[in-house]
């Protein structure tokens, strides 16, 4: 059960995994993220951790549910994160925000 999704931070190579939210709801909080993190959007240590906050802070200390991993497992990638470039699939930050 439950949606199985990643966001996918191409320039560490690190997969965000997430059971339950849709890709709506990722789309959604990595929304959230990059707003909140507009003045890192040029520091890429502190906008990955910016992500990874926003997407298990209603579960911070929860034992499942998310996961991060050099190796995509079980689901798919729904969200491509490219912080060098600034694009989230392919997409301006700018205009993914919108």
């Amino acid at each position: 059960m439950g949606e199985r999704n990643y966001i996918y931070l191409e320039n560490d190579k690190i997969y965000l995994y997430s059971h339950w939210n849709t890709e709506e709801e990722l789309k959604e909080k990595l929304k959230k993220a990059l707003i909140r993190g507009r003045s890192r959007w040029n520091d890429r240590q502190y906008l990955n951790r910016i992500i990874l906050s926003e997407i298990i802070k209603d579960d911070v200390e929860g034992l499942t549910g998310y996961g991060l991993s050099s190796d995509l497992w079980d689901g798919e990638v729904v969200l491509s994160v490219d912080v060098d470039k600034r694009q989230v699939n392919k997409i301006n930050f700018e205009e993914f925000i919108k």
